[in-house]
């Protein structure tokens, strides 16, 4: 698959990216890793996910999935929808909410850094 410029970060991405929305809710972790490595299988480099796809099991698995190749992938997460209907401030874009969100998310990742 030919790569192409991720605007002028100086990155080169797949033109196709991994969603993972279904892993950890209608997809178990076994056919995550069997569509994992199909898309990695035909050059895909990058993989989407979000904080809550599958009440944060998602980001769980891709983060199991990318262990090891984590320097080859581009790595999407999303936040700002609440996770906890009992935590007003739990979704949203306020500073202490995106932090709170990336921190979260990249323990879930086992991860040090997400690209986007």
């Amino acid at each position: 698959m030919d790569l192409r410029p991720f605007g002028r970060t100086g990155l080169m991405i797949s033109p196709v990216t991994l969603g993972s929305m279904e892993f950890g809710s209608k997809v178990d972790e076994s056919e995550a890793a069997r569509l994992f490595g199909r898309a990695m299988d035909a050059g895909v480099n990058a993989v989407d996910t979000a904080n809550v796809y599958g009440s944060g099991r998602s980001e769980e698995i891709v983060g199991h999935l990318i262990n090891g190749m984590r320097d080859k992938l581009i790595l999407a997460t999303k936040f700002s929808v609440p996770t906890d209907s009992q935590d007003p401030n739990s979704g949203g874009t306020s500073r202490r909410t995106v932090i709170a969100a990336c921190e979260a998310s990249l323990r879930r990742l086992q991860t040090d850094y997400i690209d986007l």
